[in-house]
């Protein structure tokens, strides 16, 4: 059986089912522009191209998009879209936003998928060796039975270190509060210690102030019984007086000393 010229200018690439992929030839080759590994896939425009052609609603299916500049690219959605078998070896799908995309079996070697959103997406048997995922979020990512599991060791070892910088956070916080309360207490101690000894000085000048007053009377109480014996006996009356008030002034820097808080 013959072929039709439209069969002659139709992809050979073919897919999983059988069919054949049903873009036109581009360039001199025997398949379209996603198809052909000689096609240059790191021109600007690929990602707007690839946009409209996922809107068409045609299969991606072993598409080639080595090192493509995909960053902040838009695919899927409610209806689905197949990138499986697809070659996006070191390509640029930062920021990317993927929704309902199957990239099972697909090449992902080296591809740079940071601070990318991937919902429902079927990466299973897809080879991620190197592939870059920091800060990428992910929703319900089918990565196969195996790696399921060890998505959520990994999520769970996230949690763990997630608790342990808590952790340590609060154990920095708690030594700058013990730091400070310390630091505190100090500070306190030296006050108290500094009023102690305004105190101290303070009781032993009342002191030493009450002695040298009941010397003074005592002198002039010679000095008058010499001359005059009823002046004499006046001073001595005197004396008792001044005696109890030194004593209050004592009272005074006790009641002092007992408002003070001590070390």
């Amino acid at each position: 059986m013959g072929t039709t010229k439209a069969q002659e200018e139709q992809c050979s690439y073919t897919y999983k089912d059988g069919t054949r992929c049903a873009a036109e030839i581009e360039g001199q080759g025997q398949f379209c522009f996603w198809h052909d590994p000689a096609a240059n896939k790191e021109s600007p425009d690929v990602k707007d191209r690839l946009q409209q052609w996922a809107r068409s609603n045609r299969s991606l299916e072993g598409i080639l998009l080595r090192y493509a500049q995909l960053e902040g690219i838009k695919l899927g959605g409610s209806k689905g879209l197949d990138l499986s078998n697809a070659d996006l070896f070191r390509a640029n799908l930062k920021k990317a936003r993927l929704t309902n995309v199957s990239l099972r079996d697909a090449n992902l070697v080296k591809a740079d998928l940071s601070r990318s959103r991937l919902s429902q997406v079927n990466i299973q048997n897809a080879n991620l060796t190197g592939v870059q995922l920091r800060g990428a979020k992910l929703d319900r990512v089918d990565w196969g039975a195996k790696r399921n599991r060890l998505a959520k060791l990994e999520e769970r070892r996230e949690q763990v270190k997630s608790k342990l910088h808590e952790i340590e956070e609060h154990r920095k916080m708690a030594e700058g509060t013990r730091a400070m309360h310390n630091r505190l207490k100090s500070e306190k101690e030296a006050e108290i210690a500094r009023q102690q000894q305004i105190l101290g000085e303070l009781e032993a000048i009342t002191e030493e102030d009450r002695e040298i007053k009941i010397a003074s009377e005592e002198e002039k109480q010679k000095a008058t019984a010499a001359e005059d014996p009823a002046k004499a006996h006046e001073i001595r009356t005197r004396i008792p007086a001044m005696n109890r008030k030194s004593d209050d002034a004592d009272k005074e820097v006790k009641s002092i000393r007992m408002r003070t808080p001590k070390r």
